[in-house]
């Protein structure tokens, strides 16, 4: 009769989603996250959670709930991708929550500043011209940098095509209509490196440069971007 009460006991707990014997205490999850750039558009994460009952991946970092999928080869490996939200700041904290099973941890994660990746170069050739001469400019940066420019100038025509390398890029412009004679910047960013050299636009056949000063030398008045030094890139 005893034995017989205890089976009804133990339906019962089953029935009513009750545990017969000791709660077993879900598994700590673990978070895999790699560190953040200022710059960057998304980043691969992954939580462990061997019962594989992941929770999204929550954070102001990402511009929504970062939900985990697993595969053969790992199935207690939950994975997915957080697209940054826009506007994040180097130095900036965030709170990033992340679970398994009922267990829910945080931990916080502060935005770096934007890395380089190999070299950052600006070269223009040639380095003074007249309105609508031909003008080459090489930018060496490694596409995976971001931000990755296009060189910009208020002497050059918009530059929007390029051949080259993943690693170098070669853009073919012209000295601009309209534009005035004039030292000017030309700018580019590469990652967390930002790189700057000078095109001088050249006066027209004819007309007169300015007069000299200070032992023979040329004033030339900047028209456009604000001069930083001298000629070489910053």
């Amino acid at each position: 009769m005893r034995a017989r009460g205890m089976g009804v006991l133990a339906a019962a707990a089953l029935l009513t989603g009750l545990a017969a014997g000791p709660a077993v205490a879900s598994t700590e999850p673990v978070l895999h996250l790699p560190t953040i750039y200022l710059g960057s558009e998304h980043i691969p994460l992954n939580v462990v959670c061997p019962e594989q009952d992941w929770q999204p991946v929550r954070s102001t970092l990402f511009t929504e709930p970062v939900r985990l999928a697993s595969y053969p080869a790992n199935p207690t490996w939950g994975f997915g991708t957080g697209y940054l939200a826009k506007g994040l700041t180097a130095g900036s904290t965030h709170a990033v929550s992340f679970g398994c099973g009922a267990v829910s941890r945080t931990l916080r994660v502060t935005v770096q500043p934007p890395e380089t990746i190999g070299q950052a170069r600006l070269q223009v050739s040639p380095s003074a011209g007249r309105v609508g001469d031909k003008v080459k400019v090489v930018r060496t940066c490694y596409k995976a940098n971001k931000p990755n420019t296009v060189p910009v100038s208020a002497a050059l025509e918009p530059m929007t095509h390029w051949t080259g390398t993943a690693s170098e890029q070669t853009f073919e412009t012209k000295v601009r209509a309209g534009v005035k004679p004039g030292r000017y910047q030309v700018s580019f960013r590469c990652g967390g490196t930002g790189r700057t050299v000078f095109f001088i636009v050249e006066a027209p056949p004819g007309q007169q440069p300015p007069p000299p000063v200070n032992g023979g030398q040329v004033r030339i008045k900047p028209v456009g971007g604000v001069e930083t030094g001298g000629g070489e890139p910053a």
